[in-house]
């Protein structure tokens, strides 16, 4: 079963490499969508794939490394979009 999350990332977040860790994971997973900077300091990622996969990848984002520290994640499930084709960092 496919789904597509939305997750708003809080905590130390920025300048830590945290969209090069979404992207790393989100090819592991096998996983299209987007990660985008924003301009509030917060990091939003949505990934879209086999459920197991998503949770995954979600459960991995929040654990965060040794530089990335969550805080806090807002989670939302949305349509599926058939157009996606990869995942991309965006600026």
């Amino acid at each position: 079963m496919t789904i597509r999350m939305r997750a708003v990332y809080s905590g130390r977040v920025q300048n830590v490499g945290f969209r090069g860790f979404a992207a790393m994971n989100a090819l592991q997973f096998n996983l299209t969508g987007f990660v985008r900077n924003l301009e509030d300091g917060d990091v939003i990622v949505e990934v879209q794939g086999e459920k197991s996969s998503v949770l995954r990848f979600l459960s991995t984002m929040k654990a965060g490394n040794q530089f990335i520290r969550v805080d806090y994640a807002s989670l939302e499930e949305l349509p599926n979009k058939d157009s996606d084709r990869r995942f991309a960092c965006e600026w």
